[in-house]
């Protein structure tokens, strides 16, 4: 953890404006991301629970004592967050499916418009194949490559073994290899 992340906790709980939005905006897009992805795609729902996220943050801002990076207790109360609303819509069987194209967002360099094309047919080939998996290790993958998280950080936020993580997301990467993904994913650790 560095004390700059407790730093900007302590700014938040003490009302500090600017503290909050270097947060949101250091860590918002990363966050949505991963929520998507959690979420199979629901990108309307994933901003609902990142934004439940920020609100329980700032209320809790005055008790919290990170133990770890900021971004990563932000990103296992998105995982959390999102299982909750997964278990709710799976009761109540609600699904409000959104494209994850208006999501995903390619590195903005400029390239010709059949590869934009295939690289974003592709994209969104890997995004439905990715709903496909069983939860745990679409949460893992979704931690590891979309989240940045190291298997270390990933074991932490799912409350689960490192060779637990690693396994997950192996076997995930396995099948999306199988069902035909393997021209773009990528399978190191």
């Amino acid at each position: 953890m560095s004390e700059t992340d407790q730093d900007l906790v302590d700014l938040i709980a003490a009302g500090e404006r600017a503290a909050f939005e270097s947060v949101y905006r250091s860590h918002k897009d990363q966050l949505l991301t991963s929520t998507v992805f959690m979420l199979r795609g629901q990108y309307v729902a994933a901003e609902d629970v990142l934004h439940d996220v920020f609100l329980r943050f700032v209320e809790q801002s005055s008790t919290l004592r990170l133990k770890g990076s900021l971004r990563n207790y932000l990103l296992a109360c998105c995982l959390n967050r999102a299982r909750d609303y997964l278990r709710r819509e799976q009761r109540h069987q609600v699904c409000h499916q959104v494209s994850m194209n208006s999501c995903l967002s390619l590195e903005s360099i400029p390239i010709d418009p059949a590869a934009e094309l295939v690289m974003s047919e592709q994209q969104e080939q890997l995004s439905e194949l990715i709903k496909r998996l069983p939860d745990d290790q679409r949460e893992v993958i979704t931690l590891h490559l979309h989240g940045e998280l190291t298997f270390q950080e990933v074991a932490q936020v799912c409350d689960i073994s490192v060779n637990t993580a690693k396994s997950r997301y192996r076997y995930g990467i396995a099948k999306l290899h199988e069902w035909g993904s393997t021209s773009y994913i990528e399978s190191g650790e």
